[in-house]
């Protein structure tokens, strides 16, 4: 989407920042999580018959929504299971958006390189099923979360806390960028994997 959408201009030199590409990458990327959501459940459609049906059960009132809710959550186990997963999506969430500020501002790279990080991403999703189930196998689901989360945490910040300290590559070399894919890679990784282990605590 960078390469093929944002564009720089005299009225916004900086490429990634450009307001007239946000619309169209959109679109593509709806599209194409649009095309993902289906090619991944047309295999499995016909296993739709084989699930276990649920019994009916009757309209439940407004309150007695209320109080099954206040018994979830006063689970001290669930409702700290629900919070970690919860603000863990938000630190999430908050990374990936802020991304292209930092790396445009932060780590001065070019819009290029900003969509060679992207691929890290790609990578760390298909990196993440497998960690997060030796994770589950070799220390539980709950221990697993706790590594996989601290280990994300530190992974993530550590290229930032290595630059402020002045002990990294220059802004916008080939060395930092590589540098970066690889920790991009592994927090990103690690992060997905401790949302997996969280959700299936839940489920």
């Amino acid at each position: 989407a960078l390469n093929l959408f944002m564009r720089a201009t005299s009225a916004q030199p900086t490429a990634s920042l450009n307001r007239g590409g946000y619309f169209p990458s959109r679109v593509m990327a709806a599209l194409v999580m649009m095309a993902s959501i289906l090619l991944s459940s047309l295999p499995t459609h016909d296993r739709i018959r084989y699930l276990r049906q649920i019994p009916a059960r009757p309209r439940p009132r407004l309150r007695e929504l209320v109080r099954e809710m206040i018994e979830s959550l006063s689970h001290r186990s669930l409702l700290m299971v629900v919070l970690a997963s919860l603000f863990g999506g938000l630190a999430l969430g908050l990374g990936s958006v802020l991304n292209t500020y930092f790396g445009t501002y932060f780590w001065r790279f070019t819009p290029q390189q900003l969509s060679v990080i992207g691929i890290s991403l790609l990578l760390a999703a298909l990196i993440a099923v497998p960690l997060a189930s030796a994770a589950s196998r070799r220390l539980d689901k709950r221990r697993g979360y706790i590594a996989t989360a601290f280990a994300s945490l530190f992974v993530n910040n550590i290229t930032m806390t290595l630059k402020l300290l002045g002990l990294m590559p220059p802004d916008g070399s080939t060395a930092l960028l590589g540098i970066f894919f690889v920790t991009i890679t592994i927090g990103v990784a690690f992060a997905v994997a401790s949302g997996i282990l969280v959700t299936s605590m839940i489920t």
